[in-house]
């Protein structure tokens, strides 16, 4: 139901505070550390520290990734349906803010007395309680952030410096865990080049990082006291219930276009994460800090660009701005696939990896708001159903990582990619260009083609706002 009404005007908008903007921002801190080391290194750790089997390790991360994608929807429902007197979403962020430091903390422990069958099972264990922390907080903390304000000028510019600060993070896990690692190592244990498998130097850095985790979200939950919306719960008969609000988000056709852009931009986007790595060492010859320095780049680049693609969204509206993003972003990737790389142009590269996943972090997600915002006037309800509206988001942004992590690994094989072997062949130097330069770049370009059916304008956000204004003063 529609709730404008012919010459009504919308009451004036309340400016959330920038120390609250920046204190729930700085959350993503947190969100972006404890994911970014699980992503970045946990395989790795498995592997060359523990001393697992790379099959069994690839199994474990797997099960992770799709125990994650489960609980993303099972929390959205939980958190929009939370009757804590508290509010919705910081009481979740306040009780397993800390547990999820914890559990990160023991995913990256090894305990000696372990060993076989019962390493694998603890830290299969270990994986499935941190994606559930995991999710317990970040669900509840993403869907905050588009409930902090009914102005989607705002909305966009806090997932504007939630992108940055998660650029930071993970510019810290990403170029500072190996140097921190070898700088603790016992010299007498982990000499030289062993200096990087010593658990107990893996043990101190993580626990820096959990207690990063643990403040950063801390902050968040602090900088939005009193600032959560708190609306009438409803009568449990008058409830969708699980399988009927999925279904009726599902059924939400202006999602539909951002739903498909998620999943096919999100497969172009991990096969060059999944494939990075493997380019710069067996294609470009790159050593270990020249890779930390184009990881450096590539972090100092989003962060640098971010507000460039907030303030452009909130003068000309979120779709053209992505669009022109993913846009400059395939001809890149095509120029590359023609050109090749090199030491120099390789940063060219990370700008475009830069401009997809900053425009998508911040963009994408913040259309999740306006989704949400909609749904409220559609249903002419003051509760908003943004946890389940981006869980399902979430959901699917994650089938779309698999299928590229998944797709990646069909390509490596099909071209004969040897893990074993100090110079690959002719056909798997072939292969690692094409997915990491024609393939992403098609899969944007798709991506594109799904996006521009995307409905919702600039002006049909303003519009969609001032009714959310009205529906929430007549409450």
């Amino acid at each position: 139901m529609n709730t404008s009404t012919s010459g009504a005007k919308a009451p004036p908008a309340q400016k959330v505070p920038f120390l609250v903007k920046l204190g729930y921002s700085f959350g993503t801190f947190g969100e972006s550390i404890a994911y970014n080391l699980f992503y970045v290194y946990f395989l790795l750790f498995l592997t060359a520290v523990v001393g697992l089997d790379p099959a069994i390790a690839g199994t474990i991360s797997l099960v992770a990734i799709v125990w994650d994608g489960i609980t993303d929807p099972l929390v959205g429902y939980l958190s929009d349906n939370s009757r804590n007197r508290a509010g919705r979403r910081r009481p979740f962020i306040l009780r397993f803010c800390a547990p999820l430091a914890a559990v990160l903390v023991l995913l990256f422990t090894v305990f000696p007395d372990l060993s076989g069958p019962a390493q694998v099972f603890y830290f299969l264990l270990m994986n499935v309680l941190f994606w559930t922390m995991f999710t317990l907080v970040d669900v509840p903390y993403i869907a905050l952030g588009g409930e902090l304000s009914d102005d989607g000028n705002e909305r966009t510019q806090i997932r504007t410096m939630a992108t940055m600060w998660n650029f930071v993070g993970f510019v810290v896990v990403a170029a500072g865990t190996v140097p921190l690692v070898v700088s603790l190592a016992d010299p007498v244990g982990y000499p030289g080049e062993k200096a990087f498998a010593d658990p107990g130097a893996w043990g101190k850095v993580v626990i820096a990082f959990g207690l990063l985790v643990l403040v950063a979200f801390l902050v968040a939950h602090v900088a939005t006291r009193g600032r959560e919306t708190t609306v009438p719960q409803k009568d449990s008969a008058t409830r969708a219930g699980f399988i009927g609000d999925y279904l009726s988000v599902m059924r939400i056709r202006e999602f539909h276009p951002l739903i498909g852009f998620n999943v096919i931009s999100q497969i172009g986007g991990y096969m060059l994460t999944a494939l990075a790595v493997h380019y710069f060492i067996y294609h470009m010859g790159a050593s270990e800090s020249q890779i930390s320095t184009i990881f450096l780049v590539y972090g100092i680049i989003v962060v640098a660009i971010s507000p460039l693609i907030g303030g452009a969204a909130n003068r000309f509206g979120k779709k053209p701005v992505l669009i022109a993003c993913n846009a400059i972003n395939v001809l890149i990737f095509l120029y590359f696939w023609q050109a090749g790389f090199n030491f120099t142009n390789v940063y060219l590269s990370t700008a475009g990896i830069g401009l997809y996943f900053g425009s998508f972090y911040i963009l994408a997600i913040a259309a999740t708001y306006d989704i949400a915002e909609l749904d409220k006037v559609r249903r002419n309800d003051r509760e908003s159903r943004q946890g389940i509206i981006f869980a399902f988001f979430s959901f699917m942004m994650k089938i779309g990582v698999g299928l590229g992590m998944f797709f990646s690994g069909l390509l490596l094989k099909a071209t004969g990619f040897d893990p074993t072997a100090a110079q690959q062949s002719e056909r798997a130097l072939w292969g690692l260009h094409l997915g990491f330069t024609l393939i992403p770049a098609i899969l944007f370009l798709l991506g594109i083609a799904i996006l521009s059916r995307y409905p919702i304008s600039r002006a049909r956000q303003v519009q969609i706002d001032d009714e959310v204004k009205m529906l929430d003063a007549a409450g």
